[in-house]
This record gives structure tokens, sequence and C-alpha cells, in this order.
């Protein structure tokens, strides 16, 4: 499956045909249907939008124009007959592709797409290639072995082997890229998750102990530490300075959707299933189990004096609780389906939620009335749910997050400033840098947008997940951005000022 560059289509490969549809009708627009197209398909778009280069199993190469259905070139005779595995990306400029032999020889290919020539063989891993991928600037190829357990570093120019990078104990899943170019994480079946510095191939970080998909993550009040919440049950929290795993807590396998520190740094709260979990940060034992809920927990927020907390479900409610006793004191009735984004304004007065029946909804704390009701759907009518919502640091405006959208909302007249529409998915998590002079917002399609709320220019775009970006979190200097996914990674993004 591959989009665009402009998002506004996607291919997707499978048995003998790659179906083109539209991304914003949800129409089908042509497909190809060919013998070259088998169930193990690589799919990338050139830059031109227009073309689609496919890789099958067998390693023959097929360049397709989507817009006649018509077949431009094909690539066979590339010095090797055994298949290609895993081991397959396309250049930044899409003008070269590298594929990775699954066999024992450890072969890596890179050919010219225009010329359709062989331009390298790269030898050095002692077993099949299963992750390829570029450099942003195109200029090294990283190449990683399921089974040798290295990773390698290759000049795309000259062919020569630069660096080994040697460290994981398991089998490697995947490789990235900072947009910068200057790191390499890599992650592999050894539960850890390393950083490399792309010039020396010194391993910069570890990240240790993962085993399942990363749902949630937080960063403490003074910066020092980040948490993140896994579909395991896991919590697991890092040192930032240290980059080393310092703990772990678990008390339940269900997945944990949401996770906050309490304003003083010493208790950690999950909604885990259809409970919330308070944990002693210090002693690494749970304080308390709040339960009331009778669906599972998606989303909590607690107020800047730390005594209320608020929790939305897939019940359809909203429950306000005591943080000093653990009571439940009153439950918010209105939307249809579920919650996906709850947020309380800075002055702690107003509670917002986010719902997939399409509303955002504003709530009196205090009484838990509902102040107003604002319609997300956008001007086609089409429903898009809302996913994610958030408050800025000032609380002049609000953010929330649906189906390749996000708007910023006045709070005083309840009609939308802006929107917009970058992302190609659904928009799962947002977050005001403390400043309020950014927003960033994570996506299913797997990228992280930084916008200017104030006028709506994109001002950078972070890729480097492989699965969904499930939360993202400011470190309280503003400096760092920090991401969970469901590819199983945890990422540090340096802002720049």
């Amino acid at each position: 499956m591959a989009f665009s560059p402009d998002g506004k289509t996607i291919a997707i490969g499978n048995s003998g045909t790659i179906s083109i549809w539209d991304t914003i009708t949800g129409e089908q627009k042509s497909s190809v249907t060919s013998d070259l197209i088998d169930s193990n398909n690589f799919i990338r778009f050139l830059p031109d939008g227009e073309t689609i280069v496919c890789v099958n199993w067998g390693g023959l190469i097929s360049l397709w124009n989507i817009s006649i259905g018509k077949l431009e070139k094909s690539i066979a005779d590339i010095d090797h007959t055994t298949p290609i595995w895993w081991g397959t990306t396309l250049s930044p400029d899409g003008k070269t592709v590298a594929v990775g032999s699954g066999d024992i020889d450890g072969n890596i290919y890179i050919i010219d797409l225009n010329t359709s020539d062989l331009m390298l063989k790269l030898s050095g891993h002692s077993d099949e290639v299963d992750s390829l991928i570029f450099s942003p600037d195109g200029k090294t190829l990283v190449s990683a072995s399921y089974v040798d357990g290295t990773i390698r570093l290759w000049d795309t120019n000259t062919g020569e082997h630069k660096r080994t990078l040697t460290g994981h104990t398991g089998y490697i899943l995947g490789l990235a890229f900072s947009p910068d170019g200057k790191t390499i994480a890599s992650g592999s079946g050894d539960g850890t998750i390393r950083l490399w510095d792309a010039s020396t191939g010194n391993q910069q970080i570890e990240f240790i102990g993962h085993t399942d998909t990363g749902e949630s993550i937080a960063f403490s009040p003074d910066g020092q530490t980040i948490a993140c919440g896994f579909s395991d049950g896991y919590i697991r929290l890092w040192n930032v300075d240290t980059r080393k795993h310092i703990k772990t807590f678990q008390e339940s396998k269900f997945y944990v959707e949401s996770l906050m520190f309490t304003t003083d740094g010493n208790t950690l709260i999950s909604g885990i299933g259809k409970n919330i979990y308070l944990w002693d940060v210090h002693t690494d034992k749970f304080r308390k189990i709040i339960s009331g809920h009778l669906k599972d927990i998606n989303s909590i927020a607690l107020n800047a004096d730390g005594n209320i907390l608020a929790s939305g479900s897939a019940d359809n409610t909203i429950r306000l609780w005591n943080m000093i006793t653990g009571e439940h004191t009153k439950t918010l009735i209105g939307h249809e389906h579920s919650i996906y984004g709850v947020t309380i304004s800075p002055d702690g007065k107003t509670l917002v939620t986010g719902s997939d029946d399409n509303t955002i909804r504003l709530w009196d704390v205090n009484t838990g009335k509902t102040k107003m009701i604002l319609n997300a759907l956008t001007v086609d009518g089409k429903n898009k749910g809302v996913m994610s919502v958030a408050y800025s640091p000032d609380g002049k405006i609000l953010a929330s997050g649906g189906m390749e959208t996000i708007i910023i909302w006045d709070i005083n007249t309840g009609k939308s400033k802006m929107t917009f529409t970058e992302h190609r998915h659904y928009v799962l998590c947002l977050s005001f840098s403390p400043d309020g002079k950014t927003l960033a917002s994570g996506s299913t399609d797997t990228d992280i947008h930084l916008w200017d709320p104030h006028t709506g220019e994109l001002k950078n775009t972070f890729s480097g997940h492989t699965g969904s970006v499930s939360g993202i979190a400011f470190s309280p200097d503003g400096k760092t951005l920090v991401s969970s996914s469901n590819d199983g990674t945890v990422l540090l993004w340096e802002i720049d000022p």
C-alpha cells in the first residue's frame, strides 16, 4: 500500500492487481492487472504522482502509469534469481530502487529505474536482507538482516561499505532515519529500540523492554522522565538525559489508552480497560484503582490544581473524580458515541470532550451542565468524527482532530477559525507547546505535523514512525517532542527555536 505524494490517492496491491483509490471520496479510480503483481508487493509512488513502482516476491520490478493503466517498463534481469523478501526501498528522488536478496547470499542490488541498469551490487551480510532505507539525501543506504543481526551502512555512489552497527541480540524488525539524516533508529525482537549516530555509527540511545505497541505517552512535569503505555498493559519509564529504562509498571493486560503525571510528578495516572490506576512513581506500586465506567477508558485529563480527574469512555459517558478521595463526583451524559478526546481548560472551569458522534462538547466543571456543542462536520456534510482535542496554554484556542482534519475553534463564538487538512487519515493526538506557538498533531498516516495555530502555517513535518502515531507530548521547556506509535517505538524530536 502507498499514498501518492499529495496524499489524494492510495494504491493497494493484491494478487494480480493494483487498485487505485481516491482518498477524499473513497471511490476507486482505476486498476491494473498483471502477472507481474503478486500478494507480496512493494509499492511506491514516484515523485510525479502518476507512476507506481512495484517489486514482487520474485524480485521483478515494474513501473505503471496509473492514469492510463499502462505498463511502462519491467525489469527482470538484475543479476539474481532468489526471492526478494522484505528488503525493498525507493530512493528519495525516485530514481533508484534497492532490493535485498532473500537468500543466504545476503546481497543488495541498486537499480536505476530510468535505464534499468544494475548500478551496484552490495555484499557483506551473511544471510537474507530484510530491511532497507535510504538516508533523506539519498547518499547512504542502510540495511539490516533478520538472521545475521547486523545493520550496515553503504555509500550509494561508490558501493563502499561504510560501517557495521552491532548490538542487537535479536532479529531486526525495522529501520528509520531522522528527518535531518543524522540519526538511525532500529527496532529489534530483543525488545530494544536503539538510536545510532549516522556519521560515526555510535549508539546514542537504547530504549529497553518494549513488548508491544505504544498507545500513550507523557512527560513528567520536570521533563526528566518519559512514560509510555503499551497495548500489552505495560507502562515503561525512561530517564530523558540518560535514555535509560528506569521502571516498569503492570497490573493489567489491557491497552494503556491514556497516561499522564500529576502536577507534582509523584503519581502516574493511567486509563487501562474500564479502570483508572494511580501509580506511585517512587515506590513503583499503584496507590489506588478507580472503577465505574462500563466500557474501556479512551482518554483522561487532570485540572491544573490536580484535584479533579476527568475520564472519557467507550460507554459514551464522561466521569469526574475527586483525586484526593478517589470518589466519583459526576457523570456527564450527552454524547451518542465513544469519547476519544478529553481536556480541561487552563483555568479549570471548562471540560472539553470530543466524540465519534462528530461533536465537541464544552461542560461546566462545577455543575456538570453542557455549555456549548460544536459540530465538527466538514463542509460537504461528511462525518469524520473527533478523535482528539487540546486547549492552548492561554485557554484562548481549542483544537480538535478528526479524519484528515484539524479544526481551530473560537471558544467565545463556537465557530471554526481555521482548518488544517495536511494529514491523510485520522488525527489521533494533539499537543500545544508550552508557549502556545506550536500545535503538534499525530496521525494514523504515521506523520507528525507542527503547525502555527495562529496563522495556519505548516512549520515542519516529522517522519520516522512506520505505524500510527498514538501519542505526542512536549517537554516542559518546549525543546523536545516525544511520540509513541503502534510500530512499537518511542521517538524524541528536537524542536527548532
